[in-house]
């Protein structure tokens, strides 16, 4: 054999991976699907936006969903601190501004409460 010339378990594994495929090794042992989720996708803890009222937070990412009562997005941010948290926001005025803003994440807002509206108040960003 030269030494261009390659076996032919090279040869196969050369054109599975010139697809896309690759061998597996069934000697590793596997990963909890969510443990993998975090490690390349963290989402941090599950709180409510409004604990958050009058504090500064980096909205990182967001996915939109149609939820029970309409669209809403899941989102993910940092606080001051930089510890990372998530939500759902279905809140029509938040929605509004961060689905206007979603292509330029991440950005920072305060969340406030107004006075007013059909409830007689309603968060939004300040």
């Amino acid at each position: 054999m030269t030494s261009q010339s390659k076996s032919p378990e090279e040869n196969k594994a050369m054109s599975l991976s010139g697809i896309g495929i690759t061998t597996i090794d069934l000697t590793k042992p596997p990963k909890r699907l969510l443990d993998v989720l975090e490690e390349i996708a963290p989402e941090g803890e599950k709180v409510k936006l409004e604990d958050f009222l009058g504090q500064d937070i980096v909205f990182h990412t967001l996915r939109v969903f149609e939820g029970e009562y309409g669209v809403a997005a899941f989102v993910v941010f940092t606080d001051r601190n930089g510890v990372l948290f998530n939500t759902i926001v279905g809140q029509q005025v938040l929605l509004a501004k961060l689905l206007t803003v979603a292509q330029h994440l991440p950005v920072t807002a305060t969340i406030i409460k107004q006075e007013g509206g059909k409830y007689g108040g309603y968060y939004d960003f300040e």
